[in-house]
């Protein structure tokens, strides 16, 4: 019987813990060209940032802008 409880009780903290989601997994999951124009005003403000996630943010931000005005 404890087992079963306990195992509940762990599912249970399991679905009200949030992720905290990165930059680059945020601007992925964006859906709009302002959300993506957002995120970039955001990672400027960002005091200590790779040169990689800079790379890997504009690459992606391309992509994922050309991607959401192919839907149009």
């Amino acid at each position: 019987m404890q087992h079963g409880i306990n195992e509940a009780e762990q599912r249970r903290n399991l679905d009200n813990m949030k992720k905290k989601l990165g930059i680059i997994e945020t601007l992925k999951a964006a859906k709009t060209v302002k959300q993506v124009n957002e995120l970039a005003k955001k990672l400027e403000t960002y005091d200590q940032v790779s040169a990689k996630t800079v790379r890997k943010f504009t690459k992606i931000s391309k992509k994922k802008i050309a991607q959401i005005k192919k839907k149009k």
